[in-house]
């Protein structure tokens, strides 16, 4: 729970001190850990509906996916009632623009007639600093497959110091994501690339659009676009707009060029990162490298009976079946690495759908090993037709979004009948919910070869236990490969585990099979090396 100044409870753990700042995906305050007395940055959901919810969790969860110096630390994510919020690293900063101005009146400098000199509206030497940090953090999001899609100057705060740390990852997706019109069009105009107003495939050049127009806002105090949508729409698609050496005078020309190249209208032709730091001169310790989490994929080596075990049981479920695999190993082994493999070499059949999640340490929501895998589940069916939707949806839809809100936000299951809301008794609720996603995973796997893979699930809670094992329960179970990785030192003291192993023990109907994940061999260290 959290407070406001005025209000005193016994339960609460946060006190709110001031109000940062807010846009569309929350309210950001200062606020103090009462026990502890740690002053952090709170992110609140103001309103919980599906949208908001599905991307506010996304953003913690890139955030805890990714360890940079120029991206922001997140700490934990909470769901207390119907309250949602999560906490941060606290950036004492100001955003870019008013770093690089230095104190400079830059209103009063554009009001006096004639061009003003590039010096009269910002510091040179802190932009090219600043810049060079922003592209450092991009890019290692980018190395990271994903798109940050709302990069502006009010989401990169610059300490003191001139650290810079970038922010909001509300709108953040994996760069081979399909996405609605809804969420292609997501964003801050004035930042927005022009094959994002145009619903085309976005890639990191999105993004390098948007720090173009940073450097132009800048070099000149102002915007490339003027504020008439109609006008921008058209200017931003043509590439038609003053150049920076046109507006300001005595602007160098290099910083000139590379703003001329990154607001270029065909993506392909865009400054790339890589050049972008060559540009600027990147020194000892702005590498990219720094990222501490690199793609799962990226590199794989050995592991081949294990692949072989997985490979099987999904042969089975093709077939009709019903398989549950544990892979389990201590923190190190490799785990998650075969797990990402695996299902990259699955994700090549058409026919495969793959719903994969992992349960987080820092967070403390409802049904946390679950609760990731009906996020994928929610994008999936926001990817699909609405007769499909509607051939898989339960009777008991209604339950169901009790539940778990943000599968409301597909359209064919919001609009549907939604009789759970005057259930009164919530463990009757919780049952018809269980039911009604044990339905909707049938249908689903009849028509579909389906996998569900759970990373972490030490971390995962009793709840989450007895949902997997109401799923499991025959007859009638779905046709569903279960891959559950977990560390193998926990299995003693995880309440997730011992509950899932004490249930599933029960109902020995279903095959489950084990695959420890050993360190590797000296043959394939040296290999993976």
């Amino acid at each position: 729970m959290i407070l406001a100044p005025d209000e005193t409870f016994e339960s609460a753990r946060f006190s709110l001190v001031r109000e940062l700042g807010r846009g569309g995906m929350g309210v950001v305050y200062e606020a103090v850990e009462i026990a502890t007395g740690a002053h952090v940055a709170l992110k609140l959901l103001p309103r919980v509906d599906a949208d908001a919810l599905l991307g506010f969790k996304r953003e913690f969860r890139v955030l805890s996916e990714i360890v940079h110096p120029n991206l922001v630390s997140p700490y934990e994510l909470i769901a207390d009632s119907n309250q949602w919020f999560f906490t941060m690293e606290l950036v004492p900063g100001q955003d870019l623009l008013s770093w690089v101005r230095d104190g400079r009146d830059v209103d009063a400098v554009l009001a006096t007639h004639g061009r003003p000199t590039f010096t009269s509206l910002v510091d040179e030497d802190r932009l090219r600093k600043v810049l060079r940090q922003v592209a450092v953090g991009v890019s290692a999001l980018h190395q990271f497959g994903l798109l940050h899609r709302d990069l502006k100057p009010s989401n990169v705060l610059v300490r003191a110091s001139g650290h810079v740390s970038i922010l909001d990852f509300g709108l953040t997706v994996d760069a081979l994501e399909q996405l609605t019109t809804a969420e292609h069009s997501a964003g801050t105009l004035a930042y927005m690339a022009p094959e994002q107003l145009g619903g085309e495939l976005l890639r990191s050049a999105s993004d390098w659009y948007a720090v173009g127009v940073m450097l132009y806002e800048a070099l000149t105090g102002r915007l490339p676009f003027g504020s008439n949508l109609r006008q921008v729409l058209f200017a931003k698609m043509t590439g038609t707009y003053d150049a920076s050496t046109e507006v300001v005078e005595g602007v160098p020309p290099d910083l000139a060029a590379l703003c001329i190249e990154l607001l270029r209208g065909d993506a392909a032709e865009r400054a790339t990162g890589a050049e972008l730091l060559e540009r600027l001169g990147g020194e000892a310790g702005d590498p990219v490298g720094q990222v501490i989490s690199v793609p799962m994929t990226s590199i794989f080596v050995g592991r081949d009976v294990e692949l072989g075990v997985l490979e099987r049981r999904a042969a089975d479920v093709s077939a009709g079946a019903t398989s549950v695999v544990y892979v389990h190993g201590r923190s190190g082994t490799g785990k998650s690495a075969l797990l990402q493999h695996f299902l990259a070499q699955q994700r090549t059949d058409a026919e495969t759908v793959i719903l994969s999640g992992r349960c987080y340490e820092q967070e403390s929501v409802p049904f946390k090993a679950i609760d990731t895998i009906i996020d994928a589940l929610t994008r999936w069916l926001l990817r699909s037709s609405r007769d499909e939707v509607q051939h898989l949806m339960p009777p008991d839809v209604g339950a169901l979004v009790r539940v778990f809100p943000v599968l409301e936000r597909v359209r064919a299951i919001a609009d549907a009948n939604v009789e759970a809301l005057v259930v009164p008794d919530p463990r009757e609720l919780r049952r018809r919910g269980f039911r009604a996603l044990r339905t909707l995973l049938v249908n689903l796997g009849a028509r579909t070869h389906l996998v569900i893979a759970i990373d972490d699930l030490q971390w995962g809670d009793v709840d989450s236990a007895e949902l997997l094992v109401s799923l499991l329960q025959e007859p009638g179970s779905p046709s569903v490969l279960f891959v559950l990785s977990y560390r193998g030192e926990y299995v003693g003291t995880s309440d997730c585990l011992r509950s899932l192993f004490q249930m599933l023990k029960e109902n020995a109907s279903v095959p489950r099979q084990e695959v420890p994940v050993e360190p590797l061999t000296a043959t394939e260290s040296l290999e993976l090396a």
